[in-house]
């Protein structure tokens, strides 16, 4: 009777370890049907290809000076003369000295359209400067020319004025 007994618990210990077998495979499987669409994939670092803008050489062929602003209104501003001058740079890039500080950022021109933006400025502070005037024009730019002088007119939006520059 012991003999049977032996066997008995054989073959029951036999079945638990293949019940846990079969249970740990099953969960293995789960686990990975889970995951399988989470890996962790590296995907190489890719350069963007740098967008090349032919800017205007009229533009940067030389430092212009704000000479006045036209608005609409019939006011004229005008800066003491040399006090603020605009470098347009061929990389897109302009800077600027005022009656106050220096300014840099970024300009977009095409097809007589121009734009400027993040505008950055040093952080003097000045009492009566046209900075803050000549900066909000640059912002609201629109349109760019140049006359039979050879002086370069900067439209403001919306027919709000013009700038003048030397």
């Amino acid at each position: 009777m012991k003999k049977k007994f032996d066997k008995d618990k054989i073959f029951y210990i036999s079945i638990i370890i293949l019940f846990m077998v079969f249970i740990t495979g099953s969960y293995l499987a789960f686990v990975k049907f889970q995951t399988r669409g989470s890996e962790i994939v590296t995907i190489p670092e890719q350069k963007p290809k740098p967008i090349t803008i032919k800017t205007d050489e009229n533009l940067t062929s030389k430092d212009w000076v704000w000479v006045s602003t036209s608005l609409e209104n019939s006011q004229i501003l005008k800066p003491r003369m040399g006090e603020f001058k605009l470098k347009f740079n061929p990389d897109n890039s302009f800077t600027s000295s005022t009656d106050c500080n220096n300014i840099s950022g970024v300009f977009y021109s095409r097809d007589g359209g121009i734009q400027f933006e993040n505008i950055v400025a040093t952080l003097k502070y000045c009492t009566k400067s046209l900075e803050g005037i000549y900066v909000e024009h640059l912002q609201n730019s629109k349109n760019y020319k140049f006359n039979e002088k050879k002086q370069l007119i900067i439209e403001l939006k919306d027919d709000s004025g013009f700038m003048m520059f030397n």
